[in-house]
């Protein structure tokens, strides 16, 4: 079995919306959530309508390897998400 990398888009403008499409076409990779400043302002395509949300500026993003209690490799959007 493979294992599907997990992926965070943060910034939903031309090249990120570009980009969040592309890795939802790859059987691979498993867009797991997107990070926009005016995310209630976003419709989003049915792709990434399953997706979690956050409109903060910030994503809290543990790198695999790292020393943190959380499993490697995943990503925190602030309790807001929705």
């Amino acid at each position: 079995m493979t294992v599907k990398l997990k992926v965070l888009v943060v910034g939903l403008g031309n090249m990120g919306m570009s980009h969040a499409l592309a890795c939802t076409r790859i059987a691979d990779f498993d867009v797991t959530g997107v990070c926009e400043r005016y995310i209630a302002r976003r419709e989003l395509p049915e792709a990434l309508q399953r997706v979690r949300t956050s409109s903060a500026t910030s994503c809290v993003i543990i790198p695999p390897g790292s020393s943190s209690s959380r499993s490697p490799g995943n990503w925190e959007l602030p309790s807001s998400s929705a």
